[in-house]
């Protein structure tokens, strides 16, 4: 990333975080009054104007007195009267806009059709949107009142504060699904925006359109109205802008609320951006199992919510969304300046960085619920370990980062992983995560040396095997010898090191014969004892 882009995407996320502070009443007054009057600065971070209007269903009597008139007029699902309209050139949509007064858009005609070059330029963008989310990728488009695919879509320009807004209209039901009609508002100007110009008007209209085509699967409502899968919603929406303009990178803007953020928030939290940074989910998955992965949860939620179908879709695939989760948490690791071409995110060079606390070998800690959060292990010693997460610390898994890897598969909360460690590598890297939706208040962490049986066993003499090793060993060990009638045969001591060998020679230098040995290990805490064979 250039060191321009870097600046401006600092100011963005200086922004980003005075919105966390309030996410709700200071972006819902800006969100209603910027369509009535100029707004030329909030503390809110434009944004996605789907989640802006769902939480001013639900909030608008928050507002003060003159807003809550002005939220109600918003909310009365009529679209709004434009002056003039246009249809696309593919027939795809109905586009409706001012060419005087408050929400005119700009006028240039170059071409002198009477269309200003703006409505020409977002008539095509629209219809490319159109091709790629529906015709190639495989969603279904937006439904009319009677739940059939809608003939032509009807988008309004208007100018606001955020990026656009898909608006729900009427409710439907197809059997047992709920589905929403609706209309999109994109801006007059994306002149002031992170993405600026053709470029802000493509992402945002790949995104919000995507909103309208989520409307028409199953929308299931919480206790408090609000859509339970909202956080699918603005993730899918977000990678699908990608997915249509892979040069344009818009979501890079969010992503750093998340990297800060990782071990605060559910990965279902519809809180500020997390649900737009938290697209990397989705970049993962479709890197993993392609693009269609996508449109196939969102066929699942048909049936139930997105969690469930990502588990269900997942399973079709041979994963699970415990390992899923976990595994995105090593690839969150693996950005910034230790991102690995070819491996993991395809621009994580590009990406913010994660910074594990520092833990020592035993810890507990909290995941929210869906949680997940990496912890660098403090190790000084060259040994064998044995790690996990206590089997009563909920439902979880845990994984190591070893080097440039994930030691492998995670393993369930109650097993471990064991694996060997050297002082030359950087401190190992625990991954844990919560796959249960409530909060787990004790995770409890413990990594252990452990020491290995002897190798090799049974010992060849016949295929060049002079020698058995003893890994993984507190230092100054010593391993004593015994034949199996109990004589002492031979001590070996590993000093500083944490592996010893012996060279199957007794006390007095001569080859030992054939047959079971025993060995005592004098860790000076601790006896470790076994047996092995020796086979000439």
């Amino acid at each position: 990333m250039h060191l321009k882009n870097r600046f401006i995407l600092i100011v963005f996320v200086l922004a980003a975080f005075a919105q966390a502070q309030d996410h709700s009443l200071q972006a819902l007054e800006t969100f209603v009054r910027s369509r009535f009057e100029p707004v030329e600065e909030s503390p809110a971070l434009p944004g996605c104007g789907f989640s802006r209007m769902l939480d001013l269903r639900l909030h608008w009597r928050e507002l003060s007195p003159d807003l809550q008139t002005k939220a109600r007029q918003l909310l009365k699902a009529a679209a709004p009267v434009r002056q003039k309209q246009m249809t696309s050139p593919d027939g795809h949509f109905v586009v409706h806009y001012d060419t005087s007064g408050y929400n005119a858009v700009p006028l240039s005609d170059r071409d002198g059709n009477g269309i200003p070059d703006y409505i020409d330029s977002a008539a095509v963008i629209l219809d490319s949107v159109w091709q790629q989310e529906i015709d190639v990728l495989g969603f279904q488009a937006p439904p009319d009142k009677q739940g059939n695919p809608v003939s032509a879509y009807p988008v309004y320009f208007t100018r606001m504060y955020d990026y656009g807004v898909t608006w729900l209209v009427d409710e439907g039901n197809i059997g047992e699904r709920r589905i929403f009609t609706s209309y999109l508002e994109l801006n007059t100007s994306y002149s002031g925006f992170y993405t600026k110009g053709l470029n802000g008007l493509r992402v945002t209209a790949a995104h919000e359109f995507n909103h309208a085509i989520q409307l028409g699967y199953n929308i299931w409502i919480g206790t408090d109205y609000d859509l339970k899968d909202r956080y699918f919603m603005e993730m899918t929406s977000t990678w699908i802008e990608d997915y249509v303009y892979p040069e344009i990178n818009d979501y890079y803007q969010y992503l750093y609320f998340l990297f800060d953020n990782l071990s605060s928030y559910s990965f279902t939290s519809t809180f500020s951006l997390y649900p737009y940074a938290n697209t990397l989910y989705l970049h993962m998955e479709a890197s993993l199992h392609s693009s269609s992965f996508v449109v196939d949860v969102w066929e699942q939620i048909k049936k139930e919510n997105s969690i469930r179908a990502l588990e269900t879709i997942l399973k079709t695939r041979g994963d699970s969304f415990a390992q899923s989760l976990n595994r995105y948490g090593v690839w969150l690791y693996f950005t910034g300046d230790r991102a690995i071409p070819g491996s993991y995110f395809p621009d994580a060079a590009d990406y913010p960085m994660l910074e594990p606390s520092v833990k020592e070998r035993r810890f507990i800690t909290t995941l929210p619920g869906y949680g997940l959060n990496l912890f660098e292990i403090n190790v000084s010693d060259n040994r064998v370990y044995k790690a996990g997460v206590a089997g009563d610390s909920g439902e979880g898994r845990v994984n190591h980062i070893l080097q440039k890897n994930a030691f492998g598969e995670a393993v369930a909360f109650g097993r471990s992983q064991i694996f060997e460690y050297n002082t030359t590598m950087p401190n190992p890297v625990a991954v844990i995560c919560n796959v249960s939706e409530q909060k787990t208040d004790s995770v409890r962490y413990n990594m252990q040396a452990v020491s290995l049986p002897p190798a090799p066993n049974p010992v060849v003499l016949s295929m060049g095997q002079e020698r058995i090793v003893f890994k993984s060993l507190p230092q100054n060990s010593e391993i004593r010898i015994y034949s199996i009638l109990g004589r002492l045969v031979a001590r070996v001591s590993n000093g500083v090191s944490n592996d010893v060998s012996w060279n199957m020679r007794s006390a007095n230098g001569h080859p030992v014969a054939s047959g079971m040995y025993l060995y005592l290990i004098d860790t000076g805490s601790q006896i470790l004892n076994g047996k092995f064979t020796v086979l000439r």
